[in-house]
């Protein structure tokens, strides 16, 4: 994840910020059973494999994947059903929305229909899709973006850049109140040069969380650490989606596996037999893509 990635972590303040209110108010009661997080990466290969690791061998160890290819191209629906038939029941993929609705200043219905026809090839795997808003992005284009987010026929998410969408480690009260409204999630981005986006506004049950870390620093595992107390003690979360960035590719598995041990009782363990084999997706079908 090249965005807030810095050279050093020399001076950079890791606390979390407290609980926000209006979240505890909004969300109050809404988790009807066990919290479940579900960890992943944002790709399914490792640097170095011997052969290439296949998507059904990733969805042995993983329960979630943040798909960035979508983000660049929207893919033919027989390969999105093949993804969908290499990976266990319970496995989820997190799409990112096209580039081609949330970015392009017009055109963006087209791209938007083709998107959503795409959708029912996930089947069952869909979780929560993820628009990134482009970092020029303001308060003051907000309904644009939510028309753009309407046009979508899924559970989708909100990530957002711009300073101004962000007070003291809450998000601001327009941003939040549209979202809320909505029934919209929000996409929260841990990284060490943006601290100013790290908020606990939880505008839905379901949260994604894009962490940057760094392997081998003591602060990464005690960060995650932070985010598993910080997730059982917002009531209101039933659904977590924990995708880890690593600058290091080759130490990207090292750092996942400590945020499912990390996770506790909370986090949903890969299970069950492939829903109907491979389909031949090995990790050269897709080019790697990781913003």
């Amino acid at each position: 994840m090249e965005f807030g990635r810095v050279a050093t972590l020399d001076g950079v303040d890791f606390h979390l910020p407290g609980p926000d209110p209006r979240s505890r108010a909004l969300l109050a009661g809404r988790r009807p059973g066990p919290l479940q997080v579900r960890v992943g990466q944002p790709r399914w290969t490792s640097e170095g494999a011997t052969p290439p690791q296949r998507l059904g061998d990733y969805a042995e160890r993983y329960t979630c994947i943040e798909l960035n290819v979508t983000f660049h191209t929207i893919p033919e629906p027989r390969i999105v059903a093949g993804w969908a038939a290499a990976v266990p029941a319970g496995f989820r993929f997190c799409p990112k929305v096209p580039r081609a609705v949330s970015h392009a200043p017009t055109g963006w219905e087209e791209a938007a229909q083709r998107f959503a026809a795409l959708l029912p090839h996930f089947g069952n795997t869909l979780g929560p899709c993820f628009f990134q808003a482009p970092p020029e992005v303001g308060p003051e284009d907000l309904e644009a973006v939510l028309v753009r987010m309407r046009a979508l026929p899924a559970q989708v998410a909100l990530e957002v850049r711009h300073p101004a969408f962000f007070r003291a480690g809450r998000l601001g009260e327009g941003l939040f109140s549209r979202l809320a409204e909505a029934g919209i999630g929000v996409v929260v981005t841990d990284t060490p040069g943006r601290r100013d986006v790290v908020h606990r506004s939880f505008t839905s049950p379901t949260l994604i969380l894009r962490f940057g870390g760094h392997a081998g620093e003591p602060s990464t595992r005690s960060r995650l650490e932070a985010w598993a107390t910080l997730f059982q003690e917002e009531p209101g979360l039933q659904e977590v989606y924990l995708f880890v960035h690593q600058p290091d590719n080759l130490r990207m598995e090292e750092l996942a596996e400590h945020a499912q041990v990390a996770m506790g009782a909370a986090f949903v363990p890969p299970k069950g037999p492939r829903q109907r084999g491979l389909f031949g997706c090995s990790t050269k079908s897709i080019r790697d893509y990781n913003l």
